[in-house]
């Protein structure tokens, strides 16, 4: 006779022997209330029936968390059949109300199947569902991905809460929910409690929304933070480019005043500010004025192409006509090539005079003087752009270990940095002190009195190094606009 050391032991489920394998989850094949029905007994009971017997464990999680009732309800308790899950509500449903049951992939059968994907029961308590619906995704604020199983909450001016888990990608939906105002707010519950506790990553967003319509909505969420972001580092890159380094993330939809930065010496000027970017703005810029630099390139080199033609006509003209080129050389160093069109049939006097006017050099930059170490991004430091006609973009930034900040790939987002570029009206000098103050500074939080005190000190490179500087070299900051260029008949190429 074998005996059970414990009646725990002998209840203890296991799954059943001989036969194939049962790999396929339970199935729901019928509910109470039926799917779009409405309930006339208010007494808090509903059920799912399945195809096959179910196990009384959960995956993850106990029977009553695999159940999530929107709006929100008091306390419920979930009793399990061989085939079925019973949910009684404390307190029974309210009149006059879509609800939106979900039963969660927790599900198991006794073979340890998993229920596949969330089942969603609606239903009502009087009166006919309108399909309106509120759509979108949980995304991190700093990463820009979807967060995982984030828990969704939209609480109308009712007062009811409406519920929502997002799936893998961050996508939720609430279905059938009432027309009016309402703050959708998400979080990661990594307790499982279903409550926004204080130091959960959450987040939240308001919006109205009519009857049947489809609302669709992010919500980004960060942790939370209580402390104002600080000036955690201060450095030069050229005489007149600052990169302050926060110990916060920034948020890059709030701008920095140029009144916010301030940059002090004892026993002189300093220079004061231009401009002030958020890094990924900054990105941007750079990206705008290489783009513009480019544009001109493209136009001077058509036009000395142009110019070059216009002289090998002038060339083959006069060689028709006997002309002697000895005058070739004045004529190419001259800033302008006149030539004398011709006829079609080789017959009869000029018709018209076409001008080419070759574009200036533009000028060099200058080398040395108040420069110093190569910035990153320079020449000397294999990373500052320069075009042929000596115009030079302005200085890259190397990227912060870590989420680059700047746009998502589809454009959607703006991610967020920790560093501001500032753009001075003049030069610091080498080997003195200054303090970069900031003030009035928002982290990405939404937590405003961040700034600080910092000490800059920019150091003398070595004698023999040769450096380009953003005083010396060509303004960047007043970039030609490309879409205003004077064409060679005088005329604005647009």
């Amino acid at each position: 006779m074998i005996v059970c050391g414990s009646l725990a032991a002998c209840a203890q489920q296991t799954s059943p022997p001989g036969g194939q394998e049962d790999r396929r989850p339970p199935v729901v094949i019928s509910t109470f209330p039926e799917a779009l029905g409405t309930l006339e007994k208010l007494d808090g009971s509903i059920r799912f029936d399945f195809d096959e017997r179910i196990s009384e464990r959960a995956s993850g999680a106990t029977l009553e968390q695999a159940i999530s009732i929107s709006p929100r309800t008091g306390a419920m308790r979930v009793k399990r059949g061989s085939r079925s899950l019973t949910v009684q509500v404390e307190g029974g449903f309210q009149p006059g109300i879509v609800y939106r049951v979900t039963l969660k992939p927790v599900v198991l059968d006794l073979f340890n199947n998993r229920l596949g994907d969330p089942f969603e029961l609606v239903f009502s308590t009087g009166g006919d569902p309108v399909p309106t619906t509120i759509a979108g995704q949980v995304w991190d604020r700093l990463s820009g991905m979807g967060v995982d199983e984030a828990v969704v909450f939209a609480t109308g001016d009712d007062g009811l809460v409406h519920q929502a888990v997002a799936n893998r990608e961050g996508i939720f939906a609430f279905r059938y929910v009432p027309a009016g105002r309402f703050s959708v707010s998400a979080f990661a519950d990594q307790n499982r409690n279903e409550e926004i506790d204080s130091m959960e990553v959450q987040g939240a967003v308001p919006l109205e929304v009519a009857a049947g319509d489809t609302l669709l909505v992010d919500v980004s969420v960060l942790a939370p933070d209580t402390a104002a972001a600080l000036i955690a580092e201060a450095s030069a890159v050229d005489s007149m480019t600052l990169v302050l380094v926060f110990d916060d993330f920034l948020d890059p939809e709030r701008p920095i005043e140029v009144s916010d930065i301030g940059l002090v010496r004892d026993g002189g000027a300093a220079p004061g500010v231009a401009q002030v970017f958020h890094e990924a703005a900054y990105r941007e810029y750079v990206e705008a004025v290489t783009d513009s630099f480019a544009r001109l390139d493209s136009i001077d080199a058509a036009q000395i192409a142009a110019a070059a033609a216009a002289v090998a006509a002038q060339a083959a003209l006069s060689a028709t006509q006997g002309d002697s080129l000895a005058d070739g050389d004045s004529l190419l160093a001259s800033d302008s090539v006149v030539v004398d069109s011709v006829s079609t049939t080789g017959v009869g006097e000029p018709t018209d005079t076409v001008t080419i006017r070759l574009p200036e050099e533009a000028p060099a930059p200058r080398v040395g003087g108040v420069g110093g170490r190569p910035p990153p991004g320079s020449p000397q430091a294999g990373g500052r752009q320069a075009t042929a006609s000596g115009r030079r973009a302005p200085v890259t930034l190397e990227p912060l270990p870590g989420v680059r900040p700047g746009r998502t790939s589809d454009g959607r987002r703006v991610l967020p940095g920790r560093r501001v570029v500032v753009v001075l009206t003049g030069g610091i000098e080498f080997d003195t002190p200054y303090e970069v103050r900031a003030s009035s500074i928002t982290n990405i939080f939404g937590l405003g009195g961040g700034g600080g005190v910092a000490t800059l000190l920019w150091e003398s490179p070595p004698p023999d190094t040769t450096v380009v500087d953003t005083l010396l070299a060509i303004d960047t900051t007043g970039v030609v606009d490309t879409l205003s260029v004077p064409d060679s008949g005088g005329g604005m190429r647009r």
